[in-house]
């Protein structure tokens, strides 16, 4: 890998939600649980492709005959500004965790650079000295490290906000609004969180996971 395209990840890695509030995602976009075998099979590279088309990318390197893939966050959003103003419920999407990027991989004839260079939304590779770099197993295992799916409470919870067991928090909502406390346990079920105030507050409390921030 490319100190350019290391740096790459290791920027993304910065921006992943902390590690007890998060899974491994397993989407069609990166086979988690054969991945370490898959990675040994083939001569795999790291492309350029046009930021936004991630997804279409790989699509278009799959249809080439090729294999293909990108390490996606799991993440819960609501489709849109009417569901989220009704009190609607997100829905699950997959967001590109190293936007502008794809990995491919084949073990054939040299055609093969051509269908991925030609391949829709395909710009480039990343390499060193203008020769396309060959990545490691432990390189393909820290990319798609990068994907994550979110618990699925977070699917009522506020973007940007969520939390879990342990985080400190702030009620927005209610009597206690503007309180800090720290999440005890979260009821996913009733979609609520027992909250554990702080400064002389009445003890613990059940809020709403939506009148609920993390701090």
């Amino acid at each position: 890998m490319s100190a350019a395209a290391a740096r790459a990840v290791d920027a993304s890695m910065g921006l992943r939600p902390s590690a007890h509030a998060v899974r491994r995602a397993e989407p069609e976009w990166c086979p988690w649980e054969n991945l370490r075998q898959i990675a040994d099979q083939r001569r795999w590279y790291l492309l350029r492709v046009t930021p936004g088309c991630e997804k279409r990318a790989v699509t278009a390197l799959r249809e080439a005959g090729l294999d293909a893939l990108i390490p996606v966050d799991a993440l819960w959003r609501w489709r849109s500004a009417i569901d989220r103003a009704r009190g609607g419920e997100k829905s699950l999407s997959h967001i590109p965790a190293l936007p502008g990027y794809a990995v491919v991989g084949f073990d054939g004839p040299w055609d093969a650079w051509v269908r991925a260079l030609t391949a829709r939304h395909v710009t480039g590779f990343v390499g060193v000295g203008g020769a396309p770099r060959r990545l490691s197993t432990d390189d393909m295992m820290r990319i798609a490290a990068l994907g994550r799916a979110a618990p699925r409470a977070w699917r009522r919870m506020l973007r940007g906000a969520e939390f879990g067991v342990g985080d400190r928090v702030t009620m927005l909502v209610g009597p206690l609004t503007g309180w800090i406390g720290r999440v005890v346990s979260v009821d996913e079920g009733h979609g609520r969180a027992l909250i554990d105030m702080d400064g002389g507050a009445p003890g613990a409390v059940w809020a709403a996971l939506d009148n609920i921030g993390c701090i």
